[in-house]
């Protein structure tokens, strides 16, 4: 079967982008389908065939498209800036909270996955680790890190209240997490552990 000719200007894809939010928010990452987004977005399977492989494709694109540039740029700033937003149900910034708290909010292992990854790679490219690839300590510590974040920003989602992820980005771990990913020093830890 050949594919769709190209001719929406990409109003497909914004509204397949659309409607995987929308969809995400009604329901969990594993009930949404194509054929159920699909319809949400009215266009056919085809038309998300030529857009997207399948639906892990379409999250990361979302996520590429609004978490990744608008929260990752600067991390610790931005999620300053969206807790004072969530606090004052800011309008223009309210929206992309509520996108990163659906990539976190523990319903999806994928969804998730696809946010620390985001993460460690900001942190690390910030902290100039190279090829990214920290040593087994450091490795550890970013897996302990990451799941700490999204668990305190599923509870901010949760109580739709941003004070426990506040707290932990005024806090001296914070501080001393900001410490082990600048310095990018090695961890001692033995092979046999």
């Amino acid at each position: 079967m050949s594919r769709p000719k190209k001719t929406d200007d990409g109003k497909a894809r914004e509204a397949m982008e659309q409607a995987f939010w929308n969809l995400l928010e009604k329901m969990p990452y594993k009930n949404i389908t194509i054929k159920t987004l699909a319809a949400e977005a009215g266009v056919n399977h085809n038309t998300f065939y030529y857009h997207f492989k399948n639906m892990e494709d379409l999250a990361l694109y979302c996520f590429d498209n609004c978490v990744k540039q608008e929260v990752l740029p600067d991390f610790e700033q931005d999620l300053l800036t969206l807790i004072h937003a969530i606090k004052n149900k800011d309008p223009h910034i309210y929206p992309i909270w509520r996108k990163v708290s659906l990539f976190t909010c523990r319903e999806s292992d994928y969804l998730e996955s696809v946010f620390k990854k985001a993460l460690r790679q900001k942190w690390y490219t910030n902290a100039e680790v190279k090829d990214n690839k920290p040593d087994k300590g450091q490795d550890a510590l970013m897996d302990f890190i990451e799941s700490g974040i999204v668990i305190l920003i599923a509870h901010a989602r949760n109580l739709n209240d941003p004070s426990p992820l506040e707290h932990f980005l005024n806090s001296p771990f914070f501080s001393g997490v900001k410490e082990m990913i600048e310095s990018a020093k090695p961890l001692t830890v033995t092979d046999n552990q």
